[in-house]
């Protein structure tokens, strides 16, 4: 029997109705590490699969955080997380939308206020943009959800991050034979913790499961990328497309480097005379003289520095070659450096293709590019839009997982009241005000250019409610509001020129001259003219 830390809102095991018969297993939406139970796998070959399908996905999160360090990569995810995250001062980066849930008003005041509760425990405020790069980056981020187990219903009380080498979630599959074939009996599932890691126990691969602890599901706050990769069994992040790109670019940087090291300094030649020595003397006397007068330049790959090790290949030697006999002795010649390597379209080619793994468009990288204030909006840009918008629906599954557990724990709703609340969630991210208001400004641009052409027709063919609808297509809601605010502009228009009418009529002739005068000297004209478009 598995021990179980943590709690759990129901069973965590899934047990086959009697009467049906599944031979085979059903796929979950969230990727798990698969391990079978119930005679068919012993417990040593179990845990050498397991660790070893650890060490895999280990082995590509170490390689996510490595390529992030590439500069242009790292500019690149600084763009792509600011872009998920805005900060504004007047209202919360993210907040919660619940305008198409039919609850009573006490209900949504409830759950915004455990909502406001959650992003205070995850600090979002100041760590908000460090926990949407780690999910970029990483593909996965977890939290340990802590909660008083003598008080439950206080809900959440600490939220702890928990590194993915040391965390991965399992899938149980206890199988038994009928009519001979194996078939699903039941299916448990929870989570291995280690604080080593959890594919550290290859040594003793026996022990792999044993010596690590268990979590229920619901202990556990999982939000993973959302790109599973069926041939590596398990979720990647949105940086593995540009692995092999940011590869490439490195060996063109490092070439370039090296080239300019080796062939850019000028060599010379040393032609020594070394007079009657020996053949086997003469070797060893070049040696003796070289090491004596020249100094080694070394470029390290590794860190890019030039340092001065024997272990690593001289890149700036010099040449030093026996002359013996004839009239001429010891002469020193100059060879001049390399000046026709040229390795920029190579690397600006590397770069927008990098670019383009990472679906950010290159024009924001180039020198001196910058945003215009007009309403033309590039194809790469709103697509640029679209694909944050997406990393947003995906991130945002970390709010309804923690907003899951703390209205269940403080008796807000029940589990399956949740199930059916949760699918009209929406929660609304502040976005980068330029763009959004370019995006809006040119979509209202053209429902207006819309509108002038069907106005002739308007009373005629269709009426206002088909204006709303088809053309402006705003809600009904929207609509009614609009009405509202048109009839109450009208309704202070009419006022305000009866007001005017009553002023004028009170005015002598000479009166109402001396202040038209006075007012057309401030540009408004007076009396006011009637407006065409009435």
């Amino acid at each position: 029997m598995i021990k179980l830390f943590g709690y759990t809102f129901g069973s965590s095991s899934t047990e086959q109705p009697s009467g049906i018969s599944q031979y085979i297993t059903p796929s979950f939406s969230e990727p798990t590490l698969d391990i079978h139970s119930g005679g068919f796998m012993s417990p040593t070959s179990t845990s050498l699969q397991l660790t070893a399908v650890c060490r895999t996905e280990n082995d590509a999160i170490s390689q996510y955080r490595d390529i992030a360090r590439q500069p242009e990569v790292d500019l690149a995810v600084e763009e792509i997380v600011c872009e998920m995250i805005v900060f504004d001062h007047q209202k919360p980066a993210v907040s919660l939308n619940m305008d198409n849930i039919k609850l009573p008003v006490s209900i949504k005041t409830r759950i915004n206020e455990e909502f406001t509760t959650i992003l205070g425990l995850l600090d979002f405020n100041f760590n908000a943009h460090t926990m949407a790069k780690r999910w970029y980056v990483d593909g996965r981020i977890n939290y340990l959800v802590s909660i008083d187990e003598n008080n439950p219903q206080l809900g959440i009380q600490q939220l702890q991050y928990i590194d993915p080498y040391k965390i991965k979630r399992i899938r149980d599959i206890v199988k038994t034979m009928k009519d001979g074939h194996p078939m699903v009996k039941s299916i448990r599932e929870y989570y291995l913790y280690n604080e080593n890691g959890i594919d550290n126990n290859s040594a003793s691969a026996s022990s792999a499961v044993s010596s690590t602890m268990t979590l229920t599901t619901e202990s556990v706050i999982h939000c993973n990328s959302g790109l599973y990769d069926p041939d590596k069994g398990f979720m990647i992040s949105a940086l593995d497309t540009a692995i092999r790109t940011v590869n490439s670019l490195r060996m063109v940087e490092e070439s370039g480097l090296i080239y300019m090291m080796t062939r850019a300094p000028e060599r010379r030649v040393f032609y020594i005379d070394v007079g009657n020595v020996s053949k086997a003397r003469v070797e060893e006397y070049i040696k003796e003289i070289a090491d004596k007068h020249r100094t080694k330049i070394l470029y390290d790959p590794v860190t890019g520095k030039v340092k001065n090790e024997k272990r690593l290949m001289a890149m700036t030697e010099d040449y030093w070659i026996p002359r013996q006999g004839g009239s001429r002795g010891t002469e020193i010649q100059t060879l001049p450096g390399g000046t026709s390597f040229d390795n920029g379209p190579q690397l600006d080619y590397f770069k927008t293709q990098l670019w383009d793994a990472l679906k950010v468009p290159s024009t924001r990288f180039q020198q001196g590019s910058v945003y215009t204030h007009g309403t033309e909006i590039t194809s790469g840009e709103l697509r640029f839009f679209n694909y944050v918008q997406k990393l947003r629906m995906q991130f945002s599954k970390l709010f309804v997982e923690l907003l899951k557990r703390q209205l269940i724990l403080k008796g807000v709703m029940g589990l399956d009241d949740f199930e059916i609340f949760k699918d009209n969630l929406i929660f609304d991210y502040v976005v980068d005000n330029y763009f959004a208001e370019a995006v809006e400004t040119e979509i209202w641009q053209a429902r207006f250019n819309n509108l002038n052409t069907a106005f002739p027709f308007l009373g005629t063919l269709f009426g206002p409610d088909f204006v709303y609808k088809n053309i402006l297509h705003v809600t009904e809601e929207r609509a009614i509001e609009l009405k509202v605010d048109a009839a109450n502009w009208l309704d202070i228009q009419t006022q305000s020129q009866a007001r005017q009418a009553m002023l004028s009529a009170q005015l002598t002739a000479e009166n109402q001259a001396k202040l038209t005068q006075i007012l057309g000297q401030q540009g408004i004209v007076y009396p006011p003219q009637p407006d065409p478009m009435q």
